[in-house]
């Protein structure tokens, strides 16, 4: 991971230098706990995430995101939750001032768990990033 800062925790710190970064139109390259990364190219209406399952081992999933110039790859470290959607939150209101609006597009491994929950089972276990319509 080259030119990358590694960020320990993601706490109200990081995320204004995150905001700042993003208004200046600045390149963001972070890793992130738990092997998540953060790397934004320059303001773009868009962010790749990755929520990468703790049950699973690597499954190149994450890839599909990789080449991407907007993305972020998460755990789904319940520990870890409020701190990722306060990021998230804070990126799509940077972007979505510059753009008029903003699209995350989410790339998931499809286990069992997950697909049980689609299908109407329990989701209770499933951590859940809800961000929507921000716009006032």
């Amino acid at each position: 991971m080259k030119n990358r800062r590694h960020i320990g925790n993601i706490n109200d710190e990081f995320i204004a230098t995150v905001a700042r970064q993003l208004g200046a139109n600045e390149s963001l390259r972070y890793q992130l706990a738990d092997e998540g990364e953060l790397h934004i190219d320059r303001q773009l209406p868009f962010l790749c995430l990755y929520r990468r399952p703790t049950t699973t081992g690597a499954s190149g999933t994450d890839a599909l995101i990789t080449g991407q110039a907007a993305y972020l790859k998460i755990t789904t470290v319940p520990a870890y939750q409020d701190e990722i959607s306060k990021l998230l939150q804070a990126i799509i209101s940077t972007q979505s001032r510059l753009f008029g609006g903003f699209l995350i597009v989410e790339v998931f491994q499809p286990i069992e768990k997950y697909i049980s929950c689609l299908r109407g089972a329990d989701c209770e276990e499933i951590p859940v990033i809800e961000i929507l319509n921000m716009a006032s």
